[in-house]
């Protein structure tokens, strides 16, 4: 990653806007270099000047990629005790409805 460039949201304001992250990546014939903008809260940046992150590029046409974003494994657990809690309060308020 070799920049991390903040550009507010006039809309919106009250910090929010977008991270335009610069980077590039090894590829078969050499280097690609690439951009993606990632939505944020000014001075939060998602990475730093040198940071990595997981990429996703088409072999045969390697500007085409995408961000994975992966999650820890922490979060993932959590992702999914939240949606269990949600469809189980959702459950029991269908039964206790169909009950009266």
């Amino acid at each position: 990653m070799s920049a991390c460039i903040w550009t507010p949201d006039a809309e919106l304001g009250g910090g929010v806007g977008n991270y335009r992250v610069l980077f590039s990546y090894p590829v078969k014939d050499g280097v690609q270099t690439a951009k993606l903008g990632i939505n944020g809260v000014n001075g939060r940046s998602p990475f730093r000047v040198g940071d990595t992150f997981t990429l996703r590029y088409h072999p045969k046409h390697p500007a085409r990629f995408y961000y994975a974003n992966e999650m820890s494994q922490m979060a993932r657990v959590g992702l999914v005790a939240i949606f269990l809690l949600v469809g189980g309060l959702a459950a029991l308020l269908v039964i206790g409805l169909d009950l009266k």
